[in-house]
């Protein structure tokens, strides 16, 4: 998701695309985040720390429809 984000950023470089790209990113950043907690070990405020970029993302992701 984030290439083809990053890839349509390339090619327009509109307000659209690159909120839709830092959307996709901070969708990366949320799934490093969880799979971290996941797999190795659960940290303080890691809740916090997945679901604020995660909610962040949606909300960047949806707004890019509307550009």
């Amino acid at each position: 998701m984030v290439w083809t984000a990053w890839g349509g950023w390339l090619v327009h470089r509109s307000q659209a695309t690159g909120m839709a790209f830092g959307g996709a990113l901070l969708l990366l950043v949320s799934d490093t985040i969880l799979a971290l907690r996941r797999f190795r070990h659960s940290f303080p405020a890691s809740q916090t720390l997945t679901l604020a970029p995660y909610y962040a993302a949606l909300l960047l992701i949806s707004l890019s429809f509307t550009r």
